[in-house]
């Protein structure tokens, strides 16, 4: 079942075409990938996605319902959840304040709000920083600060933007393992990363905007090899 659909969208700003006809869906369980150069437009179609931008035309579905209109809030009730490229956290408040936050449009008792975030905490492997200030972690930590606060919303759609930027390796690898598991509980997850690798090896389907545009589609071996995406992006490894 497709979670996420977005059809047609084009935006705007002034006399800039920064999306044109974009449609891509993402479906339960499984791992959409959204790669291309800077300036391409994927972070501006993850804000449509999620209601932060109106399109000028075209329609995004969420669940079989069509939310171009709603806002952020109404989507993310709807089972929407999203990071961001830059971190988003409250400094003065501890980890697991910044995680319960995700869950207040659910209206739990202060203790299930609690058990809940905690429980988000430990499925990627922070929980003992829990008590900790969100400015006093490392980058690497607080990169795991956001999908679960995301996780804590109870989302039926993730959309990950660059949550592996700025990682070493070997944490990209590690949170590579993680969305893994989400995708393979039933989430539908729309993934938007530069790490090449990392995208290839997670996921079922890739989508290759270029300037605004949906340059191909499909699984990530066959993408990987079309000389467009190599050409417009990929590029070629030295010999």
């Amino acid at each position: 079942m497709n979670v996420l659909e977005l059809s047609g969208v084009g935006k705007r700003y002034g006399g800039v075409e920064v999306l044109r006809d974009v449609s891509l869906s993402v479906r339960a369980g499984s791992v959409t990938a959204l790669i291309g150069p800077n300036g391409a437009g994927k972070s501006t179609l993850a804000n449509v996605a999620s209601g932060i931008v109106r399109p000028d035309s075209g329609t995004v579905t969420l669940g079989g319902r069509d939310v171009t209109r709603t806002t952020t809030w109404r989507r993310a009730s709807l089972g929407l959840g999203r990071t961001f490229q830059n971190l988003e956290l409250f400094e003065g408040l501890t980890v697991l304040e910044n995680v319960m936050v995700g869950a207040h449009a659910h209206g739990l008792s202060r203790r299930a709000l609690r058990e809940a975030a905690l429980a988000a905490l430990e499925r990627f492997s922070i929980g003992h920083l829990a008590q900790r200030r969100v400015e006093s972690l490392s980058f690497g930590e607080a990169k795991l600060v956001e999908p679960a606060r995301m996780l804590v919303g109870r989302p039926s759609v993730a959309i990950l933007d660059e949550p592996a930027a700025g990682l070493p390796p070997a944490s990209a690898d590690e949170l590579a393992g993680r969305i893994a598991a989400l995708s393979a509980d039933g989430l539908a997850v729309l993934l938007i990363e530069h790490d090449v690798p990392l995208v290839m090896r997670l996921s079922d389907h890739v989508v290759v905007l270029v300037g605004g545009a949906v340059l191909t589609e499909g699984p990530p071996a066959t993408v990987r090899e079309d000389q467009r995406v190599i050409d417009a992006y990929l590029g070629v490894e030295d010999e």
